[in-house]
């Protein structure tokens, strides 16, 4: 199953609501401050046997922010983890350049982690391919570059009910350096 355009003035049919992406799960959302550990701050979930058959796959957005108390300046890394347990055990599906962020304190700039899985083997021992991107404006008064990662086949048991798990690391525990997710949505692809 495919994106499928939608052209302004075109005819509303079954066949074409049936090609839109469908939304498998909302985001549960999370933060980390405070911390230098990896910690999750977001969680999708993909119920057992959704996978049904090899090339079957998933697209995803997570919209999030940071804080930070600028001394240092502070970095973070951003992680997405496939697997079973939705927690930092996870298997790394991708991870992000480590961001550094603005000299002084700041708050609610804005990050999109956006990405796909394709998956060439099902079962027990599925296994899944994909590629993501970062965009953000936490490094600088405008609009950073955008960051890419390609993941490598991690395996995945597409039997089980799965998670999608975004985490983040700072490297300075502060109450100030805070980074949360605030909504996201997955979709069947």
């Amino acid at each position: 199953m495919g994106q499928t355009p939608v052209l302004a003035g075109q005819r509303t049919t079954a066949s074409l609501l049936n090609s839109l992406p469908t939304a498998v799960a909302p985001l549960v959302t999370g933060s980390v401050s405070n911390s230098a550990a990896e910690a999750v701050i977001g969680t999708f979930t993909i119920p057992a046997g959704d996978i049904a058959a090899v090339g079957n796959g998933y697209s995803f957005r997570v919209v999030c922010t940071a804080d930070s108390n600028g001394t240092g300046p502070p970095t973070v890394i951003v992680k997405m983890r496939l697997g079973t347990a939705g927690t930092t055990a996870d298997t790394i599906l991708y991870t992000y350049a480590t961001i550094t962020e603005r000299t002084g304190a700041s708050t609610n700039l804005v990050c999109t982690l956006d990405g796909w899985f394709y998956f060439t083997a099902v079962g027990a021992s599925g296994t899944a391919y994909g590629q993501g991107m970062q965009s953000q404006n936490i490094t600088s008064g405008t609009d950073a570059p955008p960051n890419w990662a390609l993941s490598v086949g991690i395996t995945a048991d597409t039997t089980s009910s799965l998670k999608l798990t975004t985490t983040a690391i700072w490297n300075t525990a502060s109450t100030a350096n805070i980074f949360r997710t605030l909504t996201g949505g997955l979709y069947r692809i």
